[in-house]
């Protein structure tokens, strides 16, 4: 499904994650042992890591086990009340921001739309469950230039519309 978000908003929304020190992992990042703690005992990073080899997923790592300084900045991909963008930041730094902290889609936006037609938008997108995608400054750039930011999603694949000219409006097509 063809995605559409505020430029504005979304751009505004990722100055505030690269601004921040203290990004929060998703999920996957959470499992991702280059985010680790360097100072983790090196038992509890065998642990961790003979969990992920075994499961593709690790039970037992948490948010102290990660140096947030290394999340990069970035944006997170939102399937839950609606299809929203959100700075990767911590809830305070969000709230605490000159702009509200969610950035709706267009095409699935329970502000703006009756919960039926939303709720099955976000399920053909996310399935029947919640979701938090991560999309990097690096994948968003040429793609917020514009007053709009494209993008494709289905319950597999997330596609960036770049913006390649002044009047391509709808840009060149995905691009990750």
């Amino acid at each position: 499904m063809n995605l559409t978000f505020d430029a504005e908003h979304a751009r505004a929304l990722l100055v505030i994650s690269e601004e921040s020190t203290n990004r929060r992992p998703n999920f996957e990042q959470l499992h991702e042992p280059q985010f680790w703690r360097d100072d983790m005992a090196p038992e509890r990073r065998a642990a961790l890591q003979k969990e992920i080899d075994e499961n593709g997923f690790a039970m037992d790592v948490n948010i102290d086990d990660i140096d947030c300084s290394k999340i990069p900045a970035g944006l997170w991909l939102v399937g839950d009340y609606g299809v929203y963008l959100m700075s990767n930041v911590t809830s305070e730094e969000a709230k605490a921001a000159p702009v509200a902290h969610v950035c709706y889609a267009d095409e699935v936006n329970p502000e703006k739309m009756p919960t039926e037609e939303w709720h099955d938008n976000k399920v053909v997108i996310f399935g029947g469950d919640d979701g938090v995608e991560f999309i990097s400054a690096e994948e968003l750039d040429g793609a917020l230039e514009g007053d709009k930011l494209r993008c494709f999603m289905s319950p597999s694949h997330i596609s960036i519309y770049k913006r390649t000219t002044p009047d391509d409006p709808a840009g060149d097509g995905p691009s990750a």
